[in-house]
């Protein structure tokens, strides 16, 4: 599986993740994306069992509903755990496209 870091500072790239299903928001920064799912550090672990994360780089952008299979703190910080839920055939070629540019800004960094 293709798993990537989304660097903190990535130029052309935005990212948060809300939650999902009890109509509040909370503001969060992805910190990985593989083909079948995300890491975010948020504020507190969201009380439902899905989120919707918002995802804009490169130009386009996409708002994906994941489930949310973990959590654990790492140091003060809250990381939470999602699966991709449902994704269309554009959303799945945007999280391609999406880990295929992050795989290559890290190649390029290093």
């Amino acid at each position: 599986m293709r798993y990537a870091g989304f660097p903190p500072d990535s130029p052309g790239a935005s990212r948060r993740a809300e939650r999902r299903g009890d109509g509040l928001r909370q503001q969060g920064r992805l910190i990985d994306v593989s083909l079948g799912g995300a890491a975010a550090v948020v504020e507190s672990r969201p009380g439902g069992s899905q989120v919707e994360i918002g995802i804009a780089a490169q130009g386009y952008s996409a708002r994906l509903l994941c489930d949310l299979v973990g959590s654990s703190q790492v140091g003060d910080e809250t990381v939470i755990h999602l699966r991709f839920k449902d994704l269309t055939p554009p959303h799945q070629a945007f999280v391609r496209n999406l880990v295929a540019w992050l795989l290559e800004t890290e190649e390029r960094a290093s």
